[in-house]
C-alpha cells in the first residue's frame, strides 16, 4: 500500500513541474503573437536578413500583401501558429538587432543635424570646434556653404546649401566612423 502512495507523490512531483496553467500557456501564446506582429512590421530588406524559417518568412510576406482586416488577422493567427512551432530567441534577438541599428542611425543623423545648426547659428566657433574633431572637413568648403546657407536664409529662400551642409557632414563623418 505504501508503494502505491510513494507512486502517487512522484507522479504528482512530476505533474507539477510538467504542467503550465491555461493562463501561463495563454501568456505566451500572446507573446509569441506580439513577436509576429512586430515582424510584419519590418521590410522586406529586414527580414531576409534575420534568416528566418521559409514558412515563417513566407507568412509575414504574405500578411504585408493582404489589405484586408480580416485575411490580415487570419494570417496573423497563422503567424502565431508557426511561432509556436520554433524557438522565438534567435528571432527575439535578431529583431532587436535590426532596431538598435535603426536607432543608432537616428541618433546619428540628429547628431548631424546638430552640428549643421550649430554651423549655421554660431558660425566660426562652431567650425574651430568641428575641424578640431575632425582634420580631414575640409574647413574652406564648408565655410563657404555656411556663408551661402546663411545668404539663403536672409533672402528667405530655400535652404539648399543648409541641405548641402548635412550632406557633406553626412558623408564626412561617416567615413570617419567607418
Amino acid at each position: 500500500m505504501s508503494d502505491y502512495f510513494d507512486d502517487d507523490l512522484n507522479h504528482d512531483k512530476l505533474d507539477d513541474e510538467e504542467i503550465k496553467s491555461r493562463s501561463e500557456i495563454k501568456r505566451e501564446v500572446q507573446a509569441l503573437q506580439a513577436l509576429g506582429v512586430s515582424l510584419t512590421k519590418l521590410s522586406a530588406a529586414q527580414l531576409d536578413s534575420m534568416n528566418l524559417p521559409d514558412n515563417l518568412h513566407s507568412a509575414i510576406a504574405d500578411y504585408q500583401r493582404f489589405t484586408s482586416r480580416t485575411a490580415m488577422k487570419r494570417q496573423l493567427l497563422y503567424v502565431g501558429r508557426i511561432m509556436r512551432n520554433i524557438d522565438p530567441e534567435p528571432i527575439k534577438q535578431a529583431r532587436d538587432r535590426l532596431l538598435n541599428q535603426d536607432r543608432q542611425l537616428n541618433a546619428h543623423f540628429h547628431r548631424l543635424e546638430k552640428w549643421r545648426d550649430r554651423l549655421l547659428n554660431e558660425g566660426n566657433e562652431a567650425l574651430t570646434e568641428l575641424i578640431n574633431s575632425t582634420p580631414e572637413i575640409d574647413g574652406q568648403q564648408l565655410r563657404q556653404m555656411i556663408r551661402n546657407a546663411q545668404r539663403e536664409a536672409s533672402k528667405n529662400k530655400p535652404p539648399k546649401s543648409a541641405r548641402a551642409i548635412f550632406q557633406y557632414l553626412k558623408e564626412t563623418l561617416r567615413n570617419e566612423n567607418e
